[in-house]
């Protein structure tokens, strides 16, 4: 039972991470600047970071996929916010 609920949890918080980047992405087209280098390597890291957190989240290591889709959350709200 606890496995099902976890796997509910992940796949909520994979599809929320997911919707979180398609965000940034948007905001960046949607500005009149020129996206930054900076922020595209950090868009890239996140992206990345997410999927290392699903291989492991596949591979059954619940706790380092968290940690990687906190890492990633953090890195997309801080190009959102602009303190990258």
């Amino acid at each position: 039972m606890l496995s099902c609920i976890y796997q509910g949890i992940s796949h909520h918080f994979k599809l929320s991470v997911d919707t979180l980047i398609l965000f940034v992405v948007g905001t960046q087209a949607a500005t009149s600047q020129p996206t930054k280098t900076r922020d595209q390597l950090e868009l890239e890291r996140a992206t990345f970071l997410i999927r290392q957190a699903f291989e492991e989240d596949e591979a059954g290591d619940g706790e380092e996929a968290v940690q990687l889709y906190t890492q990633a959350v953090e890195l997309c709200l801080n190009i959102v916010s602009g303190v990258t």
